[in-house]
């Protein structure tokens, strides 16, 4: 299963590729290498346990005791080659236009409801009505339920803060992430005026929760200066993710016996992009060919111990 969903991801990052380079869509597109490092003992060996464990599963990783950033790391960290960034939104304006004559794309258009006939019939928050011989659910959470899918309750919400900060110092390429919590993740991202650093922090809080989220900023601002010189934080947001209890997105049919409705759900915040391909690439398989190859590691109704 786990050399199924490395590969799945790799796939995803080489059709991303593909598509980008095919078309020639400006979205900032660069590979990168990604670390996961850990800044205590106790992830120490596991760190080097999953590099021996990633290339045995023909995973290209290495393993390295330094990192470019004054970080106290412990044990080393794990790199990965051959990922990529790139800008979503850039991406996804660009292939809206490339297949406008295709494709109709509406936009504030909630659908509430699916009623099985002879197909489906779609109904939305305005009551306007839509039927498709296939439906497919791309949200992170599904407002379908009426088969008593065993899915919907299989979540849990953590909340991320992100600060985008210009430093006096030059980035030196990759991305980062830490193994233990709170999380922190460090990459780039090239601005018309300026490279931007974005720092993210996960923390362990449940969506929803009243919180001082001032003090999340704050630890992120002081992780910030502890490695940079920050000239200036000219952003900061946050965002609300729907992680299963996996950390394996839900990605195939909704539930027997409803094998028309496609479903992807919650495409697990730190490898979202490369998810949310794979996700179209199952899915397309599902309906092309009735089956995937990757279709049992996303399975909805997978069993999760």
């Amino acid at each position: 299963m786990a050399s199924l969903y490395g590969k799945s991801n790799e796939n995803a990052i080489k059709m991303y590729e593909d598509i980008i380079n095919e078309n020639q869509i400006d979205c900032d597109f660069v590979s990168q290498s990604a670390f996961v490092f850990t800044q205590e003992d106790k992830y120490a060996r596991k760190i080097k346990e999953e590099v021996e464990i990633s290339q045995k599963l023909g995973i290209d990783a290495f393993y390295t005791d330094e990192l470019p950033f004054p970080i106290d790391i412990k044990g080393g960290a794990i790199g990965f080659n051959n990922q990529a960034q790139f800008h979503p939104r850039k991406y996804l304006l660009a292939l809206a236009n490339i297949i406008q004559n295709k494709v109709q794309i509406y936009e504030n258009t909630r659908a509430v409801d699916i009623e099985e006939d002879n197909g489906y019939i779609i109904t939305t928050e305005q009551g306007k009505k839509m039927k498709a011989r296939k439906v497919i659910i791309a949200s992170h959470y599904p407002f379908y339920n009426k088969k008593k899918a065993c899915t919907l309750p299989r979540f849990s919400l953590k909340k991320s803060c992100i600060i985008g900060i210009k430093a006096e110092e030059k980035y030196p390429g990759g991305m980062y992430i830490n193994a233990e919590k709170p999380t922190r993740s460090l990459r780039h991202q090239t601005t018309s005026d300026g490279e931007l650093i974005l720092v993210v922090g996960g923390y362990p809080s449940v969506g929803g929760k009243k919180e001082d989220t001032n003090k999340n900023y704050e630890a992120l601002i002081e992780f910030a200066h502890s490695i940079f010189t920050v000239e200036d934080i000219p952003y900061r947001w946050s965002t609300q993710d729907y992680i299963t209890l996996d950390e394996i997105p839900y990605i195939g049919y909704f539930t027997p016996p409803i094998l028309q409705i496609c479903i992807l759900l919650q495409v697990f915040k730190n490898g979202g992009m490369t998810n949310s391909m794979v996700s179209a690439m199952i899915i397309r398989d599902l309906i092309i060919n009735g089956e995937s190859p990757w279709q049992e590691v996303y399975d909805p109704s997978r069993k999760i111990l």
